[in-house]
């Protein structure tokens, strides 16, 4: 089955670091890191440097997410 993409508006900032936090998770969904700060390619970096802050990142914040149904 093909990948399923949709679109999305991004509603607020709230709305908008989820969807950062979701996308620095994908390297640990996939088991190649633990933490999306040992991912070399991710903006995880950048971001804490920019913003000076985390996002939520804890396995127990977005496994509802990754779990398969």
């Amino acid at each position: 089955m093909p990948p399923v993409y949709w679109e999305h508006l991004i509603r607020d900032e709230t709305d908008f670091e989820n969807h950062v936090a979701y996308i620095h998770m994908n390297p640990v969904k996939h088991g190649f890191v633990t933490h999306p700060d040992q991912w070399p390619h991710s903006t995880w970096h950048r971001w804490k440097e920019t913003y000076g802050k985390s996002l939520s990142v804890t396995s127990s914040d977005w496994s509802p997410i990754f779990d398969d149904p």
